[in-house]
């Protein structure tokens, strides 16, 4: 593997709030997910055109030690369910 600086490219225009959309592997497409988040050396960052309006080329060492993991509120009780499953103690969520 090589130590060209890779990057992920945020996308202004789909992020929405607080949550940051991605450019997926191969410009195909966005997630909001970094895990699923396409990793880009500089030449290939240079082919795409990075209107700053749009979209942002940042390093992936910078945004992988500022990410935190979430867990949205729509999937809180599959992952109770989850671990009621394996046998571990959890409550269903109240609203």
């Amino acid at each position: 593997m090589s130590d060209e600086e890779l990057f992920y490219i945020f996308s202004v225009k789909w992020t929405r709030h607080v949550v940051v959309t991605w450019w997926r592997p191969n410009a195909s497409g966005y997630t909001q997910c970094l895990d699923q988040a396409g990793r880009y050396t500089g030449a290939e960052t240079a082919k795409h055109t990075l209107d700053p309006d749009s979209c942002v080329a940042l390093p992936c060492d910078v945004v992988d030690a500022l990410a935190v993991r979430a867990v949205f509120d729509f999937s809180v009780g599959d992952l109770v369910r989850a671990a009621q499953e394996a046998g571990r103690k959890a409550k269903e969520p109240t609203r």
